[in-house]
């Protein structure tokens, strides 16, 4: 039973093929309502790839004077331990229980790995991946590229309009939301060399290569795609 200030989503790969058909997987995401941070990463045996010196990102504004760990890292290594030895193609059925919903697919596990990924990765407390936790707190599993698109554009314009709001300095330009997906892709490849052969199992290589793919297609291809959603909006815009 979740704390009333707590948003908790369980991630359920159950087999369906390879030697381990008919078992389970179960990680369980736990956030605090207000911050979204993660509350249940693991602290302790920690592997030595997670420390924050270890391929730290450039850009990263963590000091190790004070942080010891990559909170990345450490989310990664979470899922490397449970997924431990599984092929990315590996049939599951993945059911996902998060804020009174219920969602299932039948899938790949990199696929499933895919969305649990990014849900850890956005709310591990890594100051370079912390825009996605808006997404984070309206979690939608398997989302498809025009869902990401439409969500994360969605709650860039919110936050505008929210400095606006307070009279901060705001832009309704893309480029802000573009150069942010550039540092992305930048941490992604920072932790795609921290793993090396920790996962012992291609489902975490490929599961972080499929996240970084939008990471690198968004930017290049958001105003296009944008113009080619302007139908939907028709009811705005033809007022």
């Amino acid at each position: 039973m979740s704390d009333a200030n707590e948003l908790r989503t369980d991630y359920a790969f159950e087999y369906v093929s390879g030697d381990r058909a008919g078992t389970t997987s179960t990680v369980t995401v736990v956030l605090d309502e207000s911050s979204l941070d993660r509350k249940n990463l693991p602290r302790e045996n920690l592997p030595d790839w997670t420390a924050l010196e270890y391929q730290q990102c450039s850009s990263c504004p963590l000091s190790t004077a004070e942080n010891t760990r990559c909170p990345a890292a450490v989310a990664l290594a979470e899922l490397a331990d449970v997924f431990r030895g599984v092929s990315s193609f590996e049939e599951a059925v993945v059911s996902v229980r998060t804020n009174g919903r219920t969602i299932g697919m039948e899938t790949t596990v990199q696929k499933g790995l895919r969305s649990l990924m990014g849900l850890s990765m956005a709310t591990c407390g890594c100051p370079g991946l912390a825009r996605f936790k808006p997404l984070a707190r309206f979690h939608l599993p398997f989302a498809t590229r025009e869902d990401t698109l439409n969500r994360m554009v969605g709650s860039y314009f919110i936050a505008q309009y929210l400095l606006a709001a307070k009279g901060a300095k705001h832009s309704f330009d893309l480029a802000d939301l573009k150069a942010w997906y550039e540092q992305v892709h930048e941490i992604n490849r920072s932790l795609a060399a921290r793993m090396g052969d920790a996962w012992e199992g291609d489902a975490g290589s490929n599961a972080l290569v499929l996240l970084d793919v939008l990471a690198q297609e968004l930017p290049m291809s958001i105003d296009a795609d944008l113009r080619e959603m302007e139908p939907w909006f028709a009811a705005y815009l033809d007022g």
